[in-house]
């Protein structure tokens, strides 16, 4: 049976309200937030699937080129960009796009594909007709070659790390031995640092790669913010009365499954972080997630490294310094359930966590009247868009109001607010 759906296409804001309706091949699996490519007014445009029809009673609809990329948006988020476009009065486009990697560029990119010796090969306009030497209408009339849409996203910088892959240590030279050696005692570890260390040389990594003795592997590079601070985490012996109370009062409620939100009210160095950090355990501790808000990673640098230094791995930094590839790969691997607890500006409140529990507001007063502007023009209120997103939601909330509690995002969710007397 013939699907269709409704597609919020990127266009600019004034034209692009609405989203249209396009034909879905029925072997085609799309779902709520998937990338489309499509042809608009005689271009090729990305677009985001906003919902479905089973029958249309328009003439003339024109298919989906391609799905590109699955970035589909859980019920509850789609339905807070719904709320967004309509509250904002912005595209569907815009506010999708809010829930969405920042560093994936939406423009479409027109390659041409061509078999050589069996195997597919996309070039694009120029390398097509170099190859050939023919021109490109000639080559389309003729089937020779077909065109391809995709995304023009750029996959962030790999590094290349050596590991051991096997065991025999038989006909290798002493070099071999000894970089084999270096590898071994050192796990996975970066092959310039490896060939450093070890005193070898790429022909020799490369003989040992032939044998089956090691592997060579490319992992994304992600740069990790320059704090400038170090802190060695340790949990205090002893807890404060009032942190002590704080802790078991967010730690009965987040055991019952019950929304809550707090507000922590305390002087600089009165031990809040000691408890939001306790409490992000005991979440965690029920398979859930967690978002630290803070107004800027430069001016919260004791916060984050202390975090980083409890939580280690389990932690993704989302700030300005990182590359748009590299905050691409930063968020897939968020969506991936990689990192259960992210530390960001406010729009960080979009990340893609799988089991959201907790929300932190980090010096939640300051500018807490203010709305929020992002790279994609979208200006939002961002407690309101907190509340709207947030649906039964755990809270600790730094600041004295109480109506900018989150609502409305994911059930059995806390959201913990923050303020310095």
């Amino acid at each position: 049976m013939q699907k269709f759906v409704k597609v919020a296409v990127n266009l600019p804001t004034s034209k692009s309200i609405k989203a249209f309706t396009y034909s879905l091949e029925p072997s085609e699996d799309v779902s709520i937030g998937s990338v489309v490519v499509v042809e608009f007014r005689n271009s090729y445009k990305a677009g985001y699937v906003v919902g479905f029809d089973e029958k249309h009673d328009i003439e003339k609809i024109k298919p989906v080129i391609s799905v590109v990329e699955e970035l589909g948006l859980n019920k509850e988020d789609r339905k807070l960009a719904e709320w967004i476009a309509k509250n904002y009065i912005t595209s569907q486009w815009s506010a999708t796009r809010l829930f969405q990697p920042p560093g994936a560029n939406l423009n479409v990119k027109e390659e041409f594909s061509y078999k050589d010796n069996g195997d597919l090969k996309k070039v694009g306009k120029a390398a097509i007709e170099k190859h050939f030497g023919k021109g490109l209408e000639t080559l389309l009339t003729e089937k020779i070659v077909f065109p391809t849409y995709n995304l023009a996203v750029k996959e962030p910088k790999k590094l290349t790390y050596l590991k051991v892959a096997g065991r025999g240590e038989k006909d290798i030279t002493e070099k071999q031995r000894n970089l084999l050696r270096v590898v071994e005692e050192n796990g996975s570890m970066l092959k310039k640092d490896a060939l450093d260390k070890a005193g070898s040389s790429i022909s020799i990594a490369s003989s040992l790669i032939k044998k089956g003795l090691l592997e060579q592997i490319k992992k994304p590079y992600f740069q990790v913010p320059d704090l400038d601070y170090e802190e060695a985490y340790a949990k205090p012996d002893k807890l404060t009365g009032e942190q002590e109370r704080a802790i078991k009062s967010i730690g009965k409620s987040i055991s019952a499954g019950e929304n809550k939100t707090y507000l922590l009210n305390g002087i600089t160095g009165s031990g809040k972080t000691e408890v939001y950090s306790q409490a992000i355990e005991k979440v965690l501790k029920k398979g859930k997630s967690a978002i630290l808000l803070v107004p800027e990673i430069a001016m919260s640098i004791q916060v984050v490294a202390r975090l980083r230094s409890r939580f280690s791995d389990k932690v993704a930094i989302l700030h300005s310094g990182l590359t748009a590839a590299q905050r691409l790969s930063q968020y897939k691997q968020i969506k991936d359930g990689k990192f259960p607890i992210v530390i960001g500006a406010r729009s960080a409140v979009f990340a893609p966590l799988k089991d959201l529990g907790m929300i932190i507001v980090d010096e939640e007063h300051e500018g807490r009247d203010h709305g929020v502007r992002n790279s994609h023009r979208v200006g939002f209120n961002q407690p309101r868009s907190l509340r709207d997103r947030v649906s039964d939601t755990y809270g600790i909330r730094d600041g004295p109001d109480e109506s900018h509690c989150p609502r409305e995002r994911i059930s059995d969710s806390h959201c913990v607010r923050l303020y310095d007397s």
